[in-house]
Parts: structure tokens; C-alpha cells; sequence
């Protein structure tokens, strides 16, 4: 992953060159986009996760669930996303723009977060996604809306839950209704 900086302003460079050499500079960007593509690629697989633990005392429903607080036994065996660091827990990600290390995720990944949840809600875990709001103010409400349907799907087709820690009245009322339709509450 060192060398994901220098191909791309090697791309960018070629770029810039492409009317002296045209059939050349193409075809050499073509490679450069195929190397970086793979780079990113193995980079998001290469984060392991452990199995979700299986507690059958705590009874939530499929799918997503807005709460305030979330219970200790519930955070013990879930995979966690939040805006605070989680020391050594292997199942937490700290939402940064910090890159320090694999257990940190930049907040306009919405696709590593969506990729780790999933891979997470197919062994029946639960995820709990703390800092929502960052989110949306990194990404804007529409795409973290359609993160949420996302996850939504895939909580519901392995009969998992995705925790959101938030106060559904910090929302507007607008936003509050789609929220709620996206995660099929809608009254």
C-alpha cells in the first residue's frame, strides 16, 4: 500500500502528458488503473474480523434499530464502528481521518464500513454503528440514507442487527420520516 501515493501521481502526471504520447500514455494508465484498482482492493479484504459471538439471551429485532445507550452485553460481541477509539477490542473501528493502523476507517468510506458490516451480519452478528451524524456530515444525508437501506437489506436477509446510537429527535422532521421509512418503521 506504500506505493498507492506514487501511482497515483504517476496517473496524474501521464495525464497531463497525454497529448504528446497518446497511445502510449493510455495504455500505461490502463495498467496503472488495474495495479491501483487490485492495490485498494486486497487493502479493504486484508482487515480480518473475528466470528460473531452468538448470545442467546438478547433478543433484538432484524434489521436496524435506533438507541440511545447500547448494553454492555450487547457491545461485548458486536462489531463496532464508532467515533471514539476502541483500544484492543478487535471487533472495534475507529471512524477517523486519521489513518493510523487496520482497525481505523475514514468516514467517506462508506464502502469498507458497508463491506465490514456485512461480512460481520453473515455470521448472525450484530453491528453497532456509533457516530452517525459524522457521517452525514462527511458524506451528506442522502448518501448515508442509502448506506443505511443497504445495510438495512442485508441486516434483514441474514436475520442480523445493525445498532445506530442516536437520538432519532436530533434529526429534522423530514429527515426523521425517511429515516424511519428507510429502516421500515414508517408509521
Amino acid at each position: 500500500m506504500k506505493f498507492v501515493p506514487f501511482l497515483i501521481i504517476l496517473f496524474a502526471l501521464l495525464t497531463f502528458g497525454i497529448g504528446v504520447y497518446p497511445e502510449i500514455v493510455f495504455k500505461v494508465q490502463v495498467i496503472i488503473a488495474i495495479i491501483l484498482g487490485y492495490l485498494i482492493t486486497v487493502n479493504i479484504f486484508k482487515v480480518t474480523i473475528p466470528v460473531a459471538v452468538q448470545d442467546k439471551g438478547i433478543n433484538i429485532k432484524p434489521g436496524i434499530v435506533f438507541m440511545k445507550n447500547v448494553p454492555e452485553e450487547i457491545l461485548k460481541t458486536s462489531l463496532i464502528f464508532s467515533r471514539n477509539p476502541g483500544g484492543d477490542n478487535e471487533r472495534w473501528f475507529w471512524i477517523t481521518k486519521v489513518q493510523k493502523g487496520p482497525r481505523t476507517v475514514e468516514p467517506t468510506n462508506l464502502v469498507k464500513i458497508l463491506n465490514l458490516a456485512v461480512r460481520y451480519l453473515e455470521q448472525g452478528g450484530t453491528v453497532v454503528i456509533d457516530g452517525i451524524e459524522y457521517l452525514i456530515l462527511e458524506n451528506g444525508f442522502d448518501s448515508v440514507l442509502k448506506f443505511l437501506a443497504n445495510l438495512r437489506d442485508y441486516a434483514m436477509l441474514y436475520n442480523s442487527t445493525v445498532i445506530i446510537v442516536s437520538d432519532l429527535t436530533t434529526f429534522s422532521e423530514k429527515e426523521r420520516k425517511l429515516l424511519l421509512r428507510v429502516i421500515g418503521e414508517e408509521t
